[in-house]
């Protein structure tokens, strides 16, 4: 069995494991394939030369706060069912690690089928966020902003992306959209989403405060993306939701993880739910850590040991000095003792700020044999609100 970039010539196969495997129509396929998919990210094993396995890597950037680096987003693992079970999809993870180290994806995402599954290859849980089960009547009391409302559309994408860049940088992982990714977001909608919208609010000097993407069914509104840039703005859109109170009786709605909407509402009497979401794993350990946003108020020295079977880059001790917001990362043998030892499952969710230092040391899933060393690194690492709102 061999693993490496899949032939053009066997795009055709890659579309059907898509189809049989996920169950999507043929027409989205084609669509995808014709306007999203490039051989040169997509790898496939090889079973006596045919094609027997996929995997597609596409190249993402998100933030870690005002920072911005690159994130390779593992899709489309598919298999035909003639060849499982034999270890292609592991295959096709490790190998996919090497790949995204070269482009300097530092960090990887996924859209779990099992969370036990590839928490074996060093993805965690790194996100989740609060579904919202409201009344329609709970948006009445916002009333009417004095803002107007109107529909958005692709000549609207560069006012649209500045409200969502002020909204997704209070969050660690969240993707930085470039005009293709809006503008092939909106070609999608159109061409396969029924009663999906996209509206704004402005203010009266005409400037976009916030948006949404909704669909209504069923006698639902189900709120697909909220962005805005104040709670004026969020407030607003609230209003704009109850315009639909002869449309829907409730609202389905999943926030950010810090959303505090609950303390808006005058009846607490609401379903919330908190759902798990995305897996997140670091590729490449030297380079999150010189790309981590410390606070430059702290200075500290350390040293880290990291445990990864699966990228031997970064199964090592790296030697840490944090000073200005920066840190300089050297890399020690593996051997030598450290002042922290964790796997890489642990420190992807410290990396990305899914937990703290301190609570993964509470959870028992840090060494650490000087405690009052510990106290000083604990400060580094603090807890972040993660959140990604991008499907792959």
């Amino acid at each position: 069995m061999e693993v490496r970039f899949i032939n053009r010539e066997d795009v055709d196969l890659v579309k059907r494991m898509n189809m049989y495997c996920f169950g999507l129509p043929e027409e989205r396929v084609n669509w995808l394939a014709e306007n999203v998919f490039s051989p040169e990210n997509c790898i496939g094993a090889y079973e006596e030369g045919k094609l027997a396995a996929s995997l597609y890597i596409f190249p993402f950037e998100i933030f870690l706060g005002e920072r911005v680096v690159k994130m390779g987003g593992i899709a489309n693992v598919a298999t035909l069912p003639e060849h499982r079970r034999r270890g292609y999809a592991s295959r096709m993870l490790i190998e996919s690690l090497r790949i995204m180290r070269e482009r300097g994806q530092i960090f990887s995402m996924l859209g779990p089928f099992s969370y036990e599954f590839y928490r074996r290859y060093g993805w965690e849980l790194g996100f989740h966020k609060k579904k919202y089960t409201l009344h329609m009547e709970d948006m009445k009391k916002f009333g009417d902003p004095g803002w107007s409302f109107r529909p958005l559309g692709p000549d609207d994408i560069d006012s649209m992306n500045s409200v969502y860049e002020s909204f997704i940088k209070h969050y660690h992982g969240g993707v930085r959209r470039n005009q293709d990714m809006w503008k092939r977001k909106f070609e999608e909608i159109k061409k396969f989403e029924k009663n999906f919208h996209c509206y704004g609010t402005e203010d009266q000097e005409h400037n976009l405060r916030g948006y949404i993407f909704f669909s209504i069914r069923e006698e639902k509104f189900y709120v697909e993306e909220l962005a805005y840039d104040s709670l004026r703005a969020k407030k607003a859109l609230f209003y704009f939701i109850y315009l639909h109170d002869a449309q829907a009786r409730q609202i389905i709605w999943r926030a950010p993880a810090d959303d505090n909407t609950s303390l808006l509402l005058d009846d607490p009497g609401h379903k919330l739910e908190i759902q798990s979401g995305m897996m997140v794993r670091v590729v490449d350990a030297k380079s999150v850590l010189e790309n981590y946003p410390f606070d430059p108020a702290l200075k500290e020295s350390f040293t880290m040991k990291i445990d990864d079977i699966y990228a031997p880059w970064n199964n090592a001790v790296f030697k840490v000095e944090v000073e200005d917001g920066r840190a300089k990362v050297e890399v020690l043998r593996s051997n030598v003792s450290a002042d922290l030892r964790c796997s890489i499952q642990v420190f992807s969710q410290v990396a990305i700020g899914y937990i703290g230092l301190k609570e993964a040391v509470q959870l028992e899933k840090v060494k650490a044999p000087n405690k009052g060393k510990l106290d000083k690194i604990k400060r580094l690492f603090p807890a972040k609100v993660t959140y990604i709102n991008d499907h792959f």
